[in-house]
Order: C-alpha cells, then structure tokens, then sequence
C-alpha cells in the first residue's frame, strides 16, 4: 500500500511524498519543510521505526502515531520544534527508543512515557529545558541509557530512576547543576557510565558508587571536590575503577 504525506515547505509551497508501507521503517529528509502532517501514517500499521531529519521544522502533531501499534523507534533530532506533545506515545507500548535532541525544545513532559514499559533508550540532549521531572520514567523498568546532556538543568532529582535497575549510562553533562544527590544511583548496579563534566558543582558525595560494580568512566570536573559522606570509606569494597580513578582524590566527611 502507498500513502501520501504532506507538509509545507520554507517558501509557503505545499509538500507531498508517497510512502510504500511494506518496509517496516521511514526514514524521512528533507531540510526546506516547515511542517509535516502525519495523519497519513495511521494507516501504516507495520511501521515500527520513524526518523525525521528536517532542520527547519518548527511544528509537528505526532498523533497519527497512537494507529502505530508495532512502533519501537522515534528520532527527531536537528530541528526547530520549540515543543512536542508526546500523549500520543502513551499507545505506543513498545517503544524501545526515543530521540529528540539537537531540537529548541523549552520544556518537555514525559508522563506519557510511563506507558512506554519497554523504553530502553532516551535521548533529549541539546535542548533548551531547564526543568524535568523524571518521575515518569519510574515506570520504565528496562531503560538502559538516559541522556539529558548540553541542557539548562539546575536542578534534578534522580529518586525516580530507582526503578530502573537496567541503566547503564547516564549523561548529565553540560547543565547548570549547583548539586546533585547520587543516593538513588546506589540502587543501579549494572550502571557503567555517567558524566557530570561541566556543571557548577563544587563538591560531590560520591559514596553512593560504592555499589555500582560494574562502572567504567565517571567524569567530574577537574576542580570539583570528591567527597565521602553516606558510610565509612571501605577501601576493598569500592568498585575496581572508583579504586584506581578517585581514591587519591577522596575527602572523607
């Protein structure tokens, strides 16, 4: 089956492309679109992976979407899109992956995704949102990377990533992040990777990492201060890489 999608271009023009629905996946370019109507693809019942490359693209309704019971990939990365509904997501129970950065989104609201059991990846990194709530995420018990780098955050609670026993990297880098309390990292053993390079923080309590036995990079600023504050420093209980990387650099409270 063919269907047509439309939009309409920089110049005012409208656009149109026919799509063959036996492929699985759409891969959609086109870099002079300003906005790209969907309905279309409601009737694509066997898409599973949609990404859109469109550096122009300030308006986007992703409802067509909910029609889309076999969808596992969303990318929409590069554009204008100052703001995005995901609701529509909240009928997608298999979405596996989730990328918006590179976008001027201002703020973003991820309680449908606590329907999104199956999430495995997010990203939303260079953006313009300086608050987020993770609470929805609680929810998604299989997610295995966060990325919310290169954003405004001043703040972020991480208490609802406590569920998400599978993660395995955590990009928070490039904020604007005064402190961070890493006590709900204590509960992801199988977390390899977080990075908190370039944010505003003088010191961190890292003593939450003690239980993260199977990290492989943690990165700091250079001038920010390592600190010991939950338990007593227990030299042969620390994972391998926190023992060769930050020992020498501890400060026990």
């Amino acid at each position: 089956m063919v269907i047509t999608l439309q939009g309409k271009l920089v110049n005012g023009e409208k656009f149109t492309e026919t799509v063959d629905t036996e492929k699985n996946y759409l891969k959609f370019k086109n870099h002079d679109l300003v906005e790209l109507d969907l309905t279309a693809l409601g009737e694509y019942k066997n898409l599973e992976i949609l990404r859109i490359s469109a550096k122009k693209l300030n308006y986007l309704d992703l409802t067509p979407l909910r029609r889309c019971k076999r969808f596992k990939e969303l990318d929409i990365s590069n554009t204008q899109l100052s703001y995005i509904d995901l609701t529509p997501l909240s009928q997608c129970e298999h979405l596996e992956i989730l990328k918006l950065e590179m976008n001027k989104l201002m703020s973003i609201s991820l309680k449908p995704l606590s329907k999104c059991i199956h999430l495995e990846e997010l990203l939303l990194g260079s953006n313009e949102i300086s608050a987020i709530n993770l609470r929805p995420l609680s929810k998604c018990k299989e997610l295995e990377s966060l990325y919310l780098d290169n954003l405004k955050l001043v703040y972020l609670d991480l208490e609802p990533l406590i569920q998400c026993a599978n993660l395995s990297t955590i990009d928070l880098s490039t904020n604007s992040l005064i402190e961070i309390d890493l006590q709900p990292v204590a509960f992801l053993s199988n977390l390899g990777w977080l990075d908190l390079r370039y944010n505003k923080m003088s010191s961190i309590d890292i003593s939450p990492l003690r239980a993260c036995k199977f990290l492989k990079s943690v990165n700091f600023d250079e001038d920010v201060q390592i600190e010991w504050k939950d338990s007593e420093l227990d030299v042969k209980s620390l994972p391998e890489y926190l023992r060769k990387e930050f020992l020498k650099k501890i400060r026990v409270a």
